[in-house]
């Protein structure tokens, strides 16, 4: 029986180096179909996702990928690593991005191709002051390569950082809603709730 809810049940973690040309269809290495994604009220849909063998619905690893290092070309920018979460927590993947004065990374959510920056989190040995909000970065040139993209959604720092509305994000959980109680978009979107 799949387990309920939006979260599956994996415990493995996977952080690739960029260079690494081990990338399954869909996060868990199996074939996956084309899916669809909602975000806010009309947000579209996308086909840079894939369906789990559960049905969920997962952002294709590969596009994202290629979508950090397409950015950090247009930018001047090395990937560096991705850090690909497998287990319940966190939600989004991390594509590492060095420039000479600063590191940064693109966050992306598991189950819909929505992006954001922020500074690079380590997931293999997270502790409780690891695993709270991410602190996300204002990098408008970076920002702005990668909403050349078609395939993603790209939050700007002021997108991230506004105050939450549950009612333009249909697609989070209510329960998680009332026990986590975001206060931004960020909390809501990017988090480690299980």
């Amino acid at each position: 029986m799949p387990p309920s809810g939006r979260h599956t049940a994996y415990a493995s973690l996977h952080v690739a180096r960029a260079d690494s040309s081990r990338c399954g269809d869909d996060l868990y290495g199996r074939a996956g179909r084309a899916g669809s994604w909602v975000g806010p009220v009309g947000a579209g849909t996308s086909n840079s996702c894939r369906s789990d063998r559960y049905g969920h619905v997962m952002v294709d690893v590969r596009r994202f990928r290629a979508a950090c290092h397409e950015a950090a070309r247009r930018t001047g920018g090395t990937v560096t690593e991705f850090r690909l979460a497998h287990g319940v927590t966190p939600n989004f993947h991390q594509g590492l991005i060095a420039y000479h004065d600063r590191a940064v990374a693109i966050a992306c959510l598991r189950e819909t191709p929505l992006l954001a920056v922020a500074e690079p989190r380590d997931f293999t040995f997270a502790t409780s002051r690891d695993t709270g909000p991410l602190t996300f970065v204002d990098a408008p040139a970076l920002v702005a390569a990668l909403r050349a993209l078609p395939e993603f959604r790209v939050l700007t720092y002021t997108d991230i950082c506004r105050p939450f509305d549950a009612a333009a994000w249909l697609t989070i959980d209510p329960d998680d809603l009332k026990y986590w109680n975001p206060t931004t978009v960020g909390e809501a979107l990017f988090n480690y709730w299980d």
